[in-house]
């Protein structure tokens, strides 16, 4: 019998992502990744938006344990499965080289299963602000068209 572990990343961060939904059971970890926070700092609210995501999925999801944790991914992921018994990693794919690069670590000394990465919506452009962005995906992403003429920021 498998224990399966899913590591939820920062690009994964939902109930609804694809290794979680897969395995119900199974124990859930969060980390994070000190290196990179240190190599390219992210705001204070980036990463209270982060956490508080983490938050509400944690308290959506009915896994039995999860777990926050900080530091080097694949030392703390690696830790995670031997104090949980965990013999399987599960894991949204995610195109960030960083997290490919960890899952290839991940792989040295585990089982690692990769779920293919949900698309929610198709733009071939290289979007250079949110809004406009937005203004041509909203549809496909949540079935229908916002209201409009909403402004959020003054300028």
């Amino acid at each position: 019998m498998s224990h399966p572990c899913v590591w939820l990343h920062d690009a994964a961060i939902s109930p609804e992502d694809l290794a979680l939904r897969s395995n119900p059971h199974a124990a859930v970890i969060f980390v994070f990744d000190e290196p990179a926070l240190r190599e390219e700092p992210v705001a204070f609210h980036r990463l209270d938006f982060i956490f508080a995501g983490v938050c509400e999925t944690f308290r959506t999801i009915a896994h039995p344990i999860k777990e926050v944790r900080r530091g080097d991914p694949v030392v703390e992921i690696a830790d995670f499965c031997a104090e949980h018994g965990c013999d399987q990693i599960h894991v949204t794919d995610n195109p960030d080289p960083r997290t490919r690069q960890i899952v290839q670590s991940l792989r040295k000394r585990h089982r690692v299963v990769v779920y293919p990465y949900e698309t929610l919506t198709d733009y071939a452009e290289e979007p250079r602000r949110f809004s406009r962005f937005w203004e041509k995906t909203a549809k496909q992403v949540l079935g229908y068209h916002p209201r409009q003429n909403r402004k959020f920021h003054r300028g």
